[in-house]
Parts: C-alpha cells; sequence; structure tokens
C-alpha cells in the first residue's frame, strides 16, 4: 500500500521512509540522514533495510496540525 495522505497511516504498522518524508515534508535524501542518525522517527532496522513505525508518526503529525489551534 502506498501512504500518500495522513489516514493511511491508521492503516499500515510501518512505512517507507520516503513516504514518512512526503508526509513530514522533508526529502528523501534529508529523512534517510536523519533516520539513520536517530534525530526524527522511529526507525525499525533490519539489516539495511529501514522502516518507520506508522503509529508514532500519525501522533507527531497530528500534535503538530493541532499546535496552531486555540480553543
Amino acid at each position: 500500500m502506498k501512504i500518500s495522505k495522513l489516514e493511511d497511516l491508521q492503516c499500515v504498522a510501518t512505512c517507507s521512509i520516503e513516504e514518512a518524508a512526503n508526509l513530514v515534508g522533508l526529502s528523501r535524501t534529508k529523512a534517510y540522514e536523519m533516520a539513520k542518525a536517530g534525530e526524527i522517527f522511529e526507525v525499525i532496522r533490519n539489516g539495511k533495510r529501514m522502516r518507520i513505525k506508522s503509529r508514532p508518526l500519525y501522533n507527531y503529525l497530528m500534535g503538530s496540525a493541532l499546535d496552531g489551534v486555540t480553543s
């Protein structure tokens, strides 16, 4: 499943770094640099392969979306 919208994160356990970068607004290269350094996202590593946990990414994006909202 290709993750292209925030709602898609609720249907999967992990997503690729490219998909996460697209949702957050980072370049692919910058997202890989930050993932390797442990600066962003919750990364699952399996050998050289890296995947991003969907739930923490979703919560991060929803939290940042609500930061500008005042009640």
